[in-house]
């Protein structure tokens, strides 16, 4: 059966299973409120109703925008957003991905990887956490 996907100018999205979407962003791209909505609405094709964890690739470098950042804090979507894992690999983007996770405060987990397999186990595990608090 072919993997879910979807393909938009700043970035891509496809299924890793059936509980976390990954979120490929080219070099340089610049995510503003448009991709905000956007990734959200494909969050919500692939998801419905049922919460979700997220793996963020940035291939390199590239802009979150001030008004993106609060945004993307706003309730409606963090409601279903579990965990949030992204992957990065320099020095510079963990300082600066850090200093954002600290000042963007939201209900959902969100941490910095430099392996994806990594990153991908800590996800599983988190699911694992939020399934058994719901039960």
């Amino acid at each position: 059966m072919p993997v879910p996907k979807t393909e938009q100018p700043s970035f891509h999205a496809h299924l890793i299973d059936k509980d976390t979407i990954c979120f490929i962003v080219p070099d340089g791209a610049v995510i503003d409120v448009n991709e905000v909505e956007e990734m959200h609405r494909t969050s919500l094709s692939f998801f419905e109703d049922r919460s979700y964890c997220v793996l963020f690739k940035a291939e390199n470098g590239f802009t979150v925008t001030p008004e993106a950042q609060q945004l993307g804090k706003e309730a409606r979507f963090q409601k279903q957003l579990i965990a949030q894992a992204i992957l990065i690999n320099s020095l510079a983007q963990r300082i600066i991905g850090n200093f954002i996770i600290r000042i963007n405060q939201r209900p959902s987990v969100n941490k910095l990887f430099t392996d994806e397999k990594e990153a991908i186990a800590w996800l599983k595990d988190e699911l694992k956490k939020f399934s058994k608090s719901v039960d």
